[in-house]
Order: C-alpha cells, then structure tokens, then sequence
C-alpha cells in the first residue's frame, strides 16, 4: 500500500501522508504513511521521520528506520541511523538501524553489527545481526559468525 500510495505526487495527498504520519493513533497507520511519505524522497519530510525517531512507541520508531532507507537521501539517513543505533531504547531496534546503516553502504554499520552479534544480550539481537552481516557483510565476518555460533552452540539453553 505504501509503495502505491508514493507513486501519486499530488500534493494534498502528500498532507495527508504527513498528517497521518505525525497523529494517526494506531502505530502501523503512522508507520505505513512513515514509509509512503518517504518514498516521494522529499527533503521536507526530515523533520517528520526526526519525530518519528523519538516517538514513544516502537512500531513508529521503527516504521520512521524503513521509511530512512527509501528517502533517497542516504547520506542524511545514514546519519539518523547512526543515532537510533546508538540510542534507541529497543535493543532490537539499535540492531534493525545498525542494519540499515550496512544497508546504505556504511562501514560503521558493519561495525555495529559486528558488535551487537558479539555482546547483544538478547539472541534474538544477535540473530539480526548476524543477518544483515549475511546480507550486508565482508568475507571476514564468516570467520566472525561461525565463532559466535559456536559459543550460542555450547550454551545448553540455546542447544
């Protein structure tokens, strides 16, 4: 819906885009006009994915990170990324913009990961991670990831 949605460059559906983006009660509805107001790739839309990101509720948050990654502004996405990376209260949210991060061919990305899949507490954190490595990473995060399988591998809880 969101891609369809992107296609029509009518500007009043573009204000209701971001109305719905910035007041919609139900968080899939914000995110879903997050994802579709970015795809029209305006740069007037940074302030309303910068509310996204702070946005209580982790499915907006987390519908302003995908919309981030079909803005087609990749140098300033990388670097709203790089914060929810950081900052983000969800852990699996600080892993899902690390990912994109790698995604739009950020080496600090890769890092990240690299880290969350060595310390991420939480194993479903560092299962994200290792898939965007997957998808995303070097030749030398094979050597990276078989390491930590083997030590999720010995745990008996995990086995």
């Amino acid at each position: 819906m969101a891609e369809a949605l992107a296609q029509d460059p009518d500007p009043a559906l573009r204000e209701r885009l971001v109305r719905l983006a910035r007041w919609e009660r139900p968080a899939e509805v914000r995110a879903t006009a997050l994802i579709a107001l970015a795809r029209l790739k305006g740069l007037q839309d940074e302030r309303v994915l910068n509310e996204a990101l702070a946005h209580h509720d982790p499915a907006v948050r987390f519908g302003a990170m995908e919309a981030l990654l079909s803005w087609g502004q990749p140098e300033k996405a990388v670097a709203y990324l790089k914060l929810a990376a950081e900052n983000d209260r969800s852990p699996l949210l600080r892993v899902y913009a690390a990912g994109g991060m790698a995604r739009l061919g950020d080496a600090g990305g890769l890092e990240k990961l690299r880290g969350f899949l060595n310390a991420s507490p939480e194993w479903a954190g560092r299962a994200m991670a290792a898939r965007a490595l997957g998808d995303y990473g070097e030749g030398r995060d094979y050597d990276v990831f078989l390491d930590r399988l083997d030590r999720d591998g010995a745990n008996e809880f995990l086995s």
